[in-house]
């Protein structure tokens, strides 16, 4: 729930204490955990999957490309 999310994300921006808390918690729970990558060192993203959609979409993303010598915010761009 969007609502649980954010009211929790006040709670520990506003209490130090409870920040401190789950800080501690989360250390003393994966204490034994080691993380490790899913993704294999030296693997190159694969950047020419998604070419062909990025090629016919590109010139309708420029369009909503902030240009601050023309407007004061990206708001008032958008219009």
């Amino acid at each position: 729930d969007a609502a649980a999310h954010a009211m929790t994300a006040l709670d520990l921006l506003l209490k130090p204490d409870l920040l401190a808390a789950a800080k501690t918690y989360f250390a003393e729970q994966t204490r034994d955990t080691k993380w490790q990558s899913l993704i294999p060192p030296g693997t190159q993203p694969p950047a020419s999957i998604n070419r062909e959609k990025m090629d016919r979409v590109r010139p309708q993303l420029d369009k909503l490309r902030y240009d601050p010598t023309k407007y004061k915010t990206y708001l008032e761009q958008l219009g």
